[in-house]
């Protein structure tokens, strides 16, 4: 049948790590779906074409998840290696000059992020002063 063929052709083109861990269950399944669509007198075509719709669905979602895995790990392994006590601490302080250069690049942007800050910092403390004035008011005269 040809969406059996096609079905196993887009598994093929799945991770490695997905076919090592569905490969064979998905195409098990596939068949008893089959056996149970022809039992039934269901059509095995309309069958098998949503089970490959459905891994089509899969495949993008799988390569990323695998793409995301690989990088994540990949960043994980060699970063932590690499970096004790003292060099983590360099490389913030690296980072920290970054962000002090990228910031005096634009000066009307950081004025405004400054602001922006200090004000809502100021209205936090100025709410959180009020509240706990008032609390504390209660508090005293019961």
């Amino acid at each position: 049948m040809i969406a059996c063929r096609l079905y196993r052709a887009i598994l093929a083109l799945m991770p490695r790590a997905y076919r090592d861990r569905y490969g064979r269950e998905s195409v098990s399944d596939l068949e008893r779906l089959l056996d149970d669509a022809r039992a039934s007198g269901r059509s095995p075509t309309a069958t098998a074409l949503r089970a490959v719709l459905d891994l089509l669905k899969r495949l993008p979602v799988e390569w990323w998840a695998e793409r995301g895995e690989r990088a994540n790990r990949h960043l994980h392994d060699n970063r932590e290696r690499r970096l004790g006590g003292r060099e983590r601490m360099m490389n913030l302080m690296g980072e920290l000059r970054l962000a002090a250069r990228t910031l005096s690049k634009k000066p009307g942007f950081t004025a405004v992020v400054m602001v922006t800050l200090g004000l809502g910092i100021g209205a936090n403390v100025a709410i959180f002063s009020i509240v706990t004035r008032c609390s504390s008011v209660r508090s005293r005269t019961r």
